[in-house]
């Protein structure tokens, strides 16, 4: 095993942690958006979880979410037409 690998797996592990991570917090925001009412400090662990983490492991996430809004604004787009 090389330098190489070793430094992609070091990544893989650092986003598969963040991941771990950042299910929960959107697990509990979906449960938010679906009861406004029930008390959660979802929001301040989700800025302290986003500010602690390095933009490199985060970037699939931010991907991802970037993918689906674009699909969903083709898709109005599509339906205005």
């Amino acid at each position: 095993m090389d330098g190489n690998d070793v430094g992609v797996e070091e990544k893989e592990a650092q986003r598969s942690t963040a991941f771990s991570r950042l299910k929960p917090l959107c697990l509990e925001l979906l449960e938010l958006l679906n009861n406004p009412y029930k008390h959660s400090s979802v929001l301040p662990e989700l800025l302290q979880f986003l500010q602690s983490s390095a933009p490199d492991d985060l970037q699939p996430f931010f991907d991802i979410q970037l993918c689906q809004h674009i699909l969903m604004l083709a898709q109005t787009s599509d339906q205005l037409e």
